[in-house]
């Protein structure tokens, strides 16, 4: 009786560490396959000439509302200006009313503004 008692116990306990072990499996290739797909992404992003609104956010780790808002705002500050350094504003180039943006060109723009400590409201 007591055999059984603990052949049933050690069953017991086995059978809960493989269930948690396949639930940490699980969620372990869950978030390395999450890093694969950004790094793959970011690399085929970084690798292009230019990129749209999308891939820039990307690029820039912001989410797309915060880069669009951060667009519309340079964008009404640029009108009030005529003068201004290059990288005050994010340059890109409109091509059939789209936005691309030169990733040297958007690492310069990065690096003017810690260079010059301005604060990017949107």
């Amino acid at each position: 009786m007591k055999e059984s008692k603990i052949q049933l116990f050690c069953t017991v306990l086995i059978s809960i560490s493989i269930v948690i072990g396949c639930v940490w499996i699980g969620f372990s290739i869950r978030y390395i396959n999450k890093d694969v797909i950004v790094s793959e992404t970011s690399n085929s992003i970084t690798n292009k000439g230019l990129m749209t609104e999308e891939e820039t956010a990307i690029y820039l780790s912001l989410s797309q509302n915060d880069f669009d808002r951060l667009i519309a705002y340079e964008d009404s500050q640029r009108t009030n200006v005529t003068v201004y350094d290059t990288y005050s504003f994010i340059p890109y180039v409109k091509i059939d009313n789209v936005k691309y943006f030169n990733k040297e060109q958007v690492d310069k723009w990065v690096e003017y503004n810690l260079v010059n400590r301005r604060e990017i409201k949107y």
